[in-house]
């Protein structure tokens, strides 16, 4: 890992720490000449060439509004990327200061939340040009329903790790979210949970993890937000979820139409439904997205995630 370091860093490396809980990429957080840097593996599967062509857009449209982003290092060849011996590629950028929270956040922060969350999506509208899909698939409930079936007919299956209950569950709600139609003409976010949202001084200072970047659904941003700042003790906290849109809405008024507001109720709970399909599929599959943290970890997501209760109106 140090010898990764020496390709980005002129000064000396003092120390190299595993970083984050991220579920795709490996990061690390190294110290070097004084100053804190991540160093990422990239993952596999995504493209470089799109990577880089979507962060140009971003690290322009941010720099315009004055916005804090990871700001790519380049490697001695002047790349963005390094390629390692194991052809693993790996990119570093100075370490953005800020504290992530964790549900449960206070009427304060709830509010922050939102408006760090309308700030970046007005950043993203002004994007010269839509950007490309590094992850196509991500929110297309179709998709990971599809795989969901074909798991379930796959000789990889873990026929051991199958749940009747959900399945039925599956079974019975499906159809209702892959029926929902929503405007995916905005450019969002896609992953803008609450542990890419970095705080300082009461504020969301800058959002990280911009991979997924893309164009799409403010309105499941926002779900995808108070899916995971918003729960409490498995049910969805109303005053939470209605403070955290207010503050989206103080930065951002008209952002959402009134009637997509109708909408977001379901939004929450397609967001919910899709993410514990998603760690049930892989539950059932020795072909995995997400880490098993410890036996039984992707089951037990799936299940807390279809068991949650949502009971909200805005």
């Amino acid at each position: 890992m140090i010898e990764i370091c020496k390709v980005f860093f002129q000064d000396e490396v003092t120390d190299v720490a595993p970083f984050g809980d991220g579920h795709v990429n490996d990061t690390f957080l190294v110290k070097a000449g004084g100053r804190d840097y991540v160093c990422q593996r990239v993952q596999k599967a995504m493209d470089l060439r799109v990577l880089e062509h979507n962060y140009l857009l971003l690290s322009k449209a941010c720099r315009e509004a004055g916005w804090p982003y990871p700001e790519w290092m380049n490697a001695k060849d002047g790349s963005f990327f390094y390629q390692d011996s194991e052809g693993e590629h790996w990119r570093a950028y100075p370490l953005i200061e800020g504290e992530i929270r964790k549900a449960p956040l206070t009427r304060e922060e709830l509010f922050a939340c939102g408006q760090g969350l309308a700030r970046m999506h007005k950043i993203l509208q002004t994007l010269p040009e839509k950007p490309l899909a590094v992850y196509p698939m991500l929110h297309d409930l179709a998709y990971y329903h599809h795989r969901y079936l074909e798991t379930l007919c796959d000789g990889e299956l873990l026929e051991e790790q199958r749940d009747a209950a959900l399945e039925g569950k599956i079974s019975a709600e499906a159809e209702g979210f892959l029926r929902l139609e929503l405007d995916r003409s905005a450019i969002v976010h896609g992953d803008a949970k609450l542990a890419n949202a970095l705080f300082r001084g009461g504020k969301v200072a800058a959002w990280i993890d911009l991979d997924t970047v893309m164009q799409g659904s403010l309105l499941e941003d926002v779900a995808d937000c108070m899916r995971s700042a918003c729960v409490q003790d498995g049910k969805l906290d109303q005053d939470a979820a209605r403070t955290l849109l207010q503050g989206y809405q103080d930065v951002a008024p008209g952002l959402l139409r009134e009637e997509e507001i109708g909408l977001l109720p379901n939004v929450v709970r397609k967001i919910f439904f899709e993410l514990a399909l998603r760690y049930y599929t892989d539950a059932l599959s020795k072909r995995r997205l997400f880490r098993e943290k410890y036996p039984g970890y992707l089951l037990e997501k799936a299940r807390g995630y279809f068991g949650t209760v949502i009971d909200v109106t805005f």
